[in-house]
């Protein structure tokens, strides 16, 4: 009975393969294995397995552990990092490209500068001019109202300037 009401979809897919093939797929692969073994000792000494007792285990070769799929099929990760000679020179070729590259743009950000600068320059001598049009303008402003103030008085005689109307143009 699967437990609770509904049934449960987890590992309902799952196919496992039986003991059995898994041998015959080992043993085809040993097979092979023995094959390239043979193939490759044929211009060395053969060594009988009799002879093979002599020798510790250190002289024999290491058998690769047999799991999974990496043996039969061979698996490309996008994801993990290239351990490749040739990619990585590939990158460093890439790295030089750019820093040759750059070199042109280190002289157009060094005339970039150099306009900044200028331009920088001009701004500031228009800033001086607008200030010193803004002081003239104000010293020219204050002329204006000492003259005016000496026409004024100029054109009020002494004694107008004692009577009331002179006093409230004083401001007493």
């Amino acid at each position: 009975m699967p437990r609770g009401k509904y049934v449960n979809h987890k590992g309902r897919c799952r196919q496992f393969t039986s003991s059995d093939q898994l041998q015959q797929e080992l043993g085809m692969i040993m097979d092979k294995d023995k094959v390239q073994g043979l193939s490759q000792d044929e211009g060395e000494a053969n060594i009988n397995l009799g002879d093979l007792s002599d020798y510790d285990n250190e002289y024999l070769p290491e058998k690769k552990s047999i799991r999974g799929i990496h043996n039969l099929i061979e698996v490309f990760n996008p994801n993990r990092m290239p351990h490749d000679q040739q990619i990585v020179s590939q990158k460093d070729n890439a790295r030089d490209e750019r820093k040759q590259r750059q070199g042109p743009r280190k002289s157009q950000v060094q005339a970039d500068l150099e306009r900044l600068f200028i331009v920088r320059k001009e701004r500031e001598a228009a800033a001086e001019r607008r200030l010193a049009a803004k002081k003239a303008a104000a010293e020219a402003d204050a002329l204006r109202l000492v003259f005016s103030l000496k026409k004024l008085t100029k054109q009020c005689p002494v004694d107008e300037m004692n009577s009331p109307k002179g006093l409230a143009l004083r401001g007493k």
